[in-house]
């Protein structure tokens, strides 16, 4: 090896010896010398004049330069003194005083230019944005623009470059400002699309006064390394960064009145063989005193001091770590607008996103990691313009601290955030947050949350205001986006002095001190509920009923319009909420209702409410123990425990009322009934169930009931209407499905009762009741009447065991009579057994009438039955009868001084037919004064009571009556007194058939009257039987008198006067024998002529007559049979009115003579009417004979 180059050696030696080799040397050097004169002394004016002029014409712009030198040797070229003015003006728009560039001499090698410095001193630049935003280079940037683009890079280097004192203005037009940046000191250690091995001196640098603040960029490169490694040092120092974000290539619609950035960065470039490039930015920025405001001037948000120290940002492995976000003194506004946008969204506006075409990149994901973040004394404000009325809130003291953020996979970090509202409420939480996938965990707390302030958002639905109430929560939360969702452990709430309104209404809906929620479990995506404890205290409820019936709780959630454009569809198979409680304990708890739909508006209250519920749940089939306690209207008490259950509905409770007072519901009964409720206290033990699993719902109860001190009066009046001592009811058993009814024993005890018939004649029990409008008006009903009972249609499913009366009291007034009548019906007790709609009971009453007349009542009764059943006898005794005297007068004319009655009935119904027996007995009934009534009867009443009594003073009368229920007119009191009217009409019209039928013998209207044979006047057998009878109810009815009228029939008796004429004419012919044999009798009548004689004296007679007789042809009478004689004598014969009269008085004498004959009835008790003869009229109206003795009363 080194012989071979000593050979080389040796040879160039020997030709640089060599004469030719010293030609081409001073060849050369003439040629170098001659170029380097050239192109330093004669290119530079010419290239100065050529360069400007090709400049301006391109650049449309005038272009000076003062030198241009050129060193060929060095390689290097100066210019010095350029400028460039404005387009059509003379302003300067770029100039520089010196541009120095040095030229590598490999640049030949590398096919580009190499140069190895490039020295811009003091270079100026105008930027002017016109009113147009166009700026005044604008031309330029079109025009070279606008050619096609595209190509290989070109083959350069570009090494040490630097700018020295430069310096921009920036004049924006449009935004009326300006901007400078002077002191502008470039460093660049190189530029390159090619490698070269150029000396590199200079570092990397940038500083300048950016409006007055520094700003300096230095670094180090290394291009020789192995690693090429650069490094660059940005210092930022109070860069107000206001006048810079106009200029934002997007739209901004927010401006920065003020901000100043401060900050060092250090940028690291680095690239390896077979390794990929690495580029990595650390440092710290600062911002203090950052004001945004939206363009209208709004305010969006401020901070007083932002610090971010970033640990390393690898940009081309898309990494990020932060070492710290701090902020201090952080103010937001944010704002939902009417359409529902955030307030920011608008700050920046940007172009609309095209995917179509854009190249697919294969980058990284982005991943970040971030120490720290802690942001203090923050303020939020935030405005809600969605809503009817805009909610608006600050939060104060804001406090959020993060620590290992990061969005790499399974990996937490530590939040808490705290704040405070405006209204003093206070947030906190503490957990842990894990972004992918996405978890977040821990615990929050609330302290006095304001629920009213909240009421913008439920304004729109709920009709009430919370004018107070706080809330403390806490509770423990997990939120994953992939898995279980979102759950609440061991969730603590208390509402605080709550006070909900309802607009008009005179009292809160609810007040509640207290109200605990506690150990509950929330987990949404299962939709489930459990809460181990609820618990209240001293709450006060208030429930309405308007006047049209509807509860002010109905008016809570306001009418929404249904929309079906914005319904939201219902997920088919959604599961619904199932609620659990452990216990719900809620203690001196009061509801005050106010019923305004009743006549008169009603008031009641439960007061001391105690409710105790163990696990509860809304699950299907389940049940819960629950017991509940209350003072109803501040005395009563009730209790209900048992088990209860929400689906479906179902209680199942052991029931005890005490002492419930019953006048707060008066109200519920004003326009119901007509009587006033003035005391009563009910009482219940028993058990409750209800089922609403079922359609319809089943309702039972089994137990008793007591209603005590019961009273109630007469809205008129305010009279007694109805009270007792005691009522009870015991064994109860009720089922609505299928209804059904018993009771065991009903004892009522000392109870009164007020039974008036009104000026109308309405009974006020009949109108207890007000009558339907709506159905027609019944007629009215007057004393003694009951409507027909309607037949019913079902058989009642009611059995009651035993009654008990005792003690009771029916006061009882008629107003209907002038003057009024009372009576009083006393010391009421009894017993009915068993009733049963297929049997019926054993009733068994006793009382006394005014405390002194026993009334008894005992028989069988079925109210129950479908048919009316009752069979029933009442026996009263010795009742004064001097109390019915305004009766008597009303309906007899005459009032009653004295007299008792005593009657035994007897009433049977079945089978809608009513048979009944009335024994009526008064005993020395005396009627005093007479009264004038127009509804008096007009008959002889006194006569009629006469006729009635008999010797002792008494009237026993039996009145059998019958009917039909189902008779329109049906009416038991109107068939009696029309019975009673009839006796008295009977025993005056008829008296003697009613004394006929009395007495006997004769009966009926023949013993109103004693009939003779035509023309005499004497007493055959059957009157001597008729005035027998007579003579019995003479002596019987000892008021009676009795007027004798004798008849003369003008027809039959003087045909029987003529024949009474002859027989005494026969009869006078016998008494002349008798006499002249001593046998004579007393008198003509006790002639007796049997058949045999009566032909001889009869010719006698006929002899004796001086009528014209029928003679024989000698001339003497002729002898004639019997019937011709009793023919002659009959034409011959005479009787006159006076004759008849004479007639008619005889009889009349005859009959008194017969009754004074019996010793039993005295002559002061008969009269003798004078006779008058019958006309034709009078005889066709008879009964019987006209021959006869009329007998008339008095």
């Amino acid at each position: 090896m080194a012989s071979k180059g000593n050979q080389l050696f040796s040879r160039a030696r020997g030709l640089a010896r060599h004469p030719r080799t010293h030609k081409i040397a001073i060849w050369l050097v003439s040629v170098i010398v001659a170029f380097g004169v050239l192109i330093g002394l004669v290119a530079p004016p010419l290239l100065r004049g050529w360069i400007a002029g090709d400049l301006s014409e391109r650049l449309h712009r005038e272009v000076t330069i003062e030198q241009i030198r050129l060193n060929p040797y060095a390689m290097t070229a100066t210019i010095r003194g350029f400028l460039m003015k404005e387009r059509n003006s003379q302003a300067t728009a770029l100039s520089f005083d010196e541009l120095h560039v040095n030229l590598e001499l490999q640049s030949v090698l590398r096919l580009g230019p190499v140069i190895k410095e490039a020295r811009l001193v003091k270079p100026y630049v105008n930027v002017v944005r016109n009113e147009d935003s166009k700026y005044n280079f604008q031309d330029l940037i079109d025009e070279f623009t606008s050619g096609p683009s595209g190509g290989p890079t070109p083959r350069f280097s570009l090494n040490n470059i630097q700018i020295i004192d430069g310096k921009i203005d920036f004049d924006d037009r449009p935004e009326q400002t300006q901007h400078s940046i002077s002191s502008i000191h470039v460093g660049v250690p190189f530029v390159s699309s090619l490698p070269s091995y150029t000396d590199i001196f200079v570092k990397p640098s940038f500083s300048a006064n950016i409006n007055g603040a520094p700003l300096h960029i230095g670094g180090e490169s290394k291009p020789f390394h192995r690693s090429h490694e650069s490094i660059v040092d940005l210092d930022i120092d109070k860069l107000h960064i206001n006048k810079y974000l106009e200029y934002s290539p997007l739209a901004l619609n927010f401006k920065v009145p003020s901000g100043e950035l401060n900050g060092k960065l250090n940028a690291s470039f680095k690239t390896a063989k077979n390794s990929p490039s690495v580029f990595t930015i650390t440092g710290n920025l600062a911002l203090t005193e950052l004001a945004v405001e939206k363009s209208g001037g709004s305010p969006v948000g401020k901070i007083a001091n932002l610090e971010v120290v970033i640990d390393a940002i690898d940009v081309f492995n898309n990494k990020t770590g932060l070492k710290s976000i701090k902020a201090q003194g952080l103010e937001l506004h944010l704002a939902r607008n009417r359409d529902g946008s955030l307030s920011t969204a608008d700050l920046v506006t940007t172009s609309p996103k095209t995917t179509q075409n854009e190249p697919k990149t294969d980058s990284k994901p982005f991943g970040y990691e971030i120490s720290e973040i802690l942001i203090e004394s923050g303020t939020l404000h935030f405005t809600d313009e969605t809503l009817q009325r805009p909610y608006k809130t600050r939060l104060d003291n804001v406090r959020i601290a993060v620590k290992g953020l990061t969005n790499e996979p399974a990996k937490q970090a530590d939040i808490e955030v705290s704040f405070e509202s405006d209204a003093k409420e206070r947030v906190g939480h503490s957990g842990k947050i894990q972004l992918s996938p996405f978890l977040a965990e821990g615990k929050l707390d609330v302290e006095r949350f304001k629920l009213g302030n909240l009421s913008p958002y439920y304004q729109d639905v709920l009709a009430t205001d919370i004018k107070e109430g706080s809330l403390d929560l806490s509770t423990q939360y997990r939120f994953e986006a992939k898995g279980a969702g979102l759950t609440f452990t061991d969730l603590n709430a208390n509402l605080r002095t709550v006070r909900l309104e309802l607009p008009g209404q005179p009292e809160p809906l609810w007040r509640i001190p207290s109200l605990a929620i506690k150990d509950a479990t929330v987990d949404v995506t299962g939709r489930t509920v459990v809460i181990g404890a609820l618990e209240g205290k001293g709450g006060i409820g208030y429930v309405q009923r308007a006047k049209d019936g509807t509860l002010n709780y109905a008016r809570i959630v306001k009418a929404q319009s249904a929309t079906p454009a914005t319904k939201e569809p219902t997920q088919k198979n959604e599961t619904s909420w199932k609620v659990e409680a452990k216990q719900i304990a809620l203690d001196g708890f009061r509801v005050n209702v106010d019923d305004r739909a009743a006549a008169t508006p009603a008031k009641l209250n439960l007061s001391n409410l105690s409710v105790r519920i163990r696990n509860f749940s809304s699950a299907k089939n389940q049940s819960a123990k629950a017991t509940l306690r209350t003072r109803i209207n501040n005395k009563g008490t009730l209790r209900l425990a048992g088990a209860a259950g929400a689906n479906p509905i179902t209680a199942k409770f052991a029931v005890e009322g005490q002492d419930i007072e019953l006048l707060p519901f008066q109200p519920y009964l004003g326009d119901q009934v007509n009587f006033l409720l003035t005391g009563g206290r009910l009482s219940t033990k028993g058990s409750l169930l209800f089922d609403a699993s079922g359609s319809p719902s089943k309702v039972s109860y089994q137990g008793g009931a007591q209603l005590a001190d019961f009273a109630a009066v007469e809205k008129g009046n305010t009279q007694d209407l109805l009270n007792w001592k005691a009522l009870s009811l015991d064994e109860i058993l009720f089922n609505s499905e299928p209804l059904q009814l018993r009771i065991g024993t009903v004892n009522l005890a000392h109870f009164y009762s007020r039974l008036i018939i009104g000026p109308d004649g309405k009974v006020n029990l009949q109108n207890l009741t007000v009558p339907d409008e709506k159905q027609d008006a019944a007629a009215p009903e007057t004393i003694g009447e009951t409507a027909a009972t309607t037949p019913a249609t079902t058989e009642k499913p009611i059995t009651i065991g035993k009654i008990n009366l005792q003690g009771g009291n029916i006061n009882f007034s008629d107003f209907l009579i002038k003057p009024n009548y009372s009576a009083n019906l006393t010391d009421v007790e009894g017993t009915v057994s068993e009733l049963k709609p297929e049997t019926p009971g054993d009733l068994d009453l006793k009382a006394k009438l005014d405390g002194a007349a026993p009334v008894d009542i005992n028989g069988k009764i079925n109210p129950l039955a479908t048919e009316l059943f009752f069979d029933i006898v009442a026996d009263a005794r010795e009742i004064e009868m001097n109390s019915f005297s305004p009766y008597s007068g009303k309906y007899i004319g005459y009032g009653i001084d004295k007299g008792k009655l005593s009657f035994n009935v007897k009433y049977k119904v079945e089978n809608r037919k009513l048979t009944a027996e009335n024994k009526i007995i008064l005993n020395q009934l005396t009627f005093g004064e007479k009264v004038e009534s127009p509804q008096a009867t007009k008959l002889p009443v006194l006569l009629a009571v006469a006729l009635l009594k008999d010797r002792n003073g008494v009237i026993d009368i039996n009145l059998p009556i019958s009917g039909s229920l189902d008779e329109p007119q049906f009416s038991v009191g109107g068939i009696i007194l029309r019975l009673v009217i009839n006796i008295i009409t009977k025993a005056v019209t008829a008296p003697f058939a009613l004394l006929g039928g009395v007495f006997g013998g004769g009966g009926g209207e023949e013993l109103s009257y004693v009939e003779f044979d035509n023309g005499r006047a004497t007493l055959n057998q059957a009157a001597q039987a008729k005035i027998a009878t007579l003579v019995k109810a003479m002596s019987n009815r000892p008021a009676l008198r009795l007027e004798l009228s004798g008849r003369a029939d003008p027809a039959s008796d003087v045909e029987g006067l003529k024949r009474w004429g002859i027989e005494r004419k026969v009869k006078a012919q016998k008494l002349k024998d008798l006499s002249r044999k001593g046998e004579a009798p007393k008198s003509l009548d006790e002639v007796k002529i049997d058949s045999s004689e009566y032909p001889q004296y009869l010719k006698a007679a006929y002899g004796e007559e001086d009528f014209p007789k029928p003679r024989n042809i000698i001339g003497l009478a002729r002898d004639l049979p019997v019937p011709e004689m009793e023919k002659l004598m009959m034409q011959h014969a005479t009787a006159n009115d006076d004759d008849l009269r004479q007639l008619a008085n005889q009889r009349a004498q005859t009959v008194r003579d017969a009754l004074l004959a019996t010793g039993q009835v005295s002559a002061d008790r008969l009269f003798i009417v004078a006779a008058k003869p019958l006309t034709s009229e009078e005889k066709s109206k008879l009964k019987g004979k006209p021959n006869r003795v009329d007998f008339s009363l008095r």
